[in-house]
């Protein structure tokens, strides 16, 4: 019977990159612009063995007639994401307007399995008796390994990874200023109602299709005469 002993084996590092420019206001349309983003490398790893799927494992388990099964060095993944946000803002003092245009793109959205997955991946086996065995590297072309040399099964859904396509989304807000420094404020997310692809596919949304909605802001301070 296999155990799961948790213990912390696992590594995770994060690399990235913020920034923000903020363009000069152009008088004469009482325009600026606005750009934010970010990008993010994330590698991790793992000391674990890998034994494949878990119905691989409880397989070998209960079926006497497997006499051995192969395992695999941990796995290790690199994932990489940027997210660019272009904010156009206009005013309109002499009428209290601040519309607001925001494009958000989405960039390099990638997951790398950096861990081999050919027929020759496998470290070692582990027999009935629970007992783990490794084979050397040069010996794994030997013939009493052939039933060990097979591609290495996926963990998680993919075993050399993902990649979804470049894409991006524009909402619009105006917000009108009110007496007593209060504010409303009506935006669109997905103005365009944009059909955002996901996966090779692209047969899903990623993200939702054009929601509205409102805000009014009215400080309690001016409303009641100020605070006592």
């Amino acid at each position: 019977m296999f155990l799961d002993r948790y213990v912390n084996s696992g590594t995770m590092i994060n690399r990235g990159l913020e920034f923000i420019v903020t363009f000069p206001v152009i008088p004469a349309l009482r325009t600026r612009l606005e750009v934010s983003g970010a990008t993010i490398e994330t590698r991790f790893s793992t000391d674990d063995r890998d034994y494949g799927p878990l119905t691989r494992l409880n397989d070998f388990q209960v079926d006497t007639a497997i006499k051995r099964v192969a395992y695999f060095d941990g796995a290790s993944t690199r994932s990489e994401r940027t997210i660019v946000t272009w904010r156009l803002v206009h005013h309109q003092p002499d009428l209290g307007f601040v519309i607001t245009t925001t494009v958000q793109q989405r960039l390099n959205f990638e997951n790398r399995v950096l861990s081999r997955n050919d027929s020759l991946a496998f470290v070692g086996y582990i027999n009935r008796a629970g007992e783990l065995t490794p084979v050397p590297e040069a010996d794994k072309l030997q013939p009493q390994y052939a039933d060990l040399r097979k591609l290495r099964p996926a963990t998680t859904g993919s075993s050399t990874g993902s990649k979804q396509p470049n894409d991006w989304v524009m909402s619009l807000q105006v917000a009108k200023s009110l007496g007593r420094n209060g504010r409303l404020s009506f935006y669109v997310y997905n103005a365009l109602d944009k059909f955002v692809t996901f996966g090779a596919g692209g047969t899903a949304r990623a993200l939702p299709s054009t929601r509205f909605g409102a805000e009014l802001t009215i400080p309690t301070a001016e409303l009641f005469g100020g605070a006592k």
